[in-house]
């Protein structure tokens, strides 16, 4: 196993033991991750898709930072789907 395997495989392991890492306090790599969504098109049948834009841990500046340029660079967020 990778590097980054072995803590997303230990985290799903405790899971499935109905433990989750932020009930049991254990600190995990996978969850301190800053992650946002920002609209980015639509599917064929005119559904809204998102984008995942995700950080490294205590760098949420960067994250919404990224969001924000993505947002007004391209115009997705002022969009409708037609329904």
């Amino acid at each position: 196993m990778g590097r980054d395997a072995e803590p997303q495989a230990q985290s799903l392991q405790r899971c499935r033991n109905g433990r989750t890492p932020l009930r049991d306090g254990i600190r995990d790599e996978t969850i301190w991750k800053i992650p946002t969504s920002v609209p980015c098109g639509f599917d064929r049948n005119g559904l809204p898709l998102g984008l995942q834009i995700v950080g490294k841990p205590w760098d949420e500046a960067a994250v919404l930072y990224t969001a924000y340029r993505y947002e007004t660079k391209t115009g997705w967020n002022a969009k409708h789907p037609n329904i």
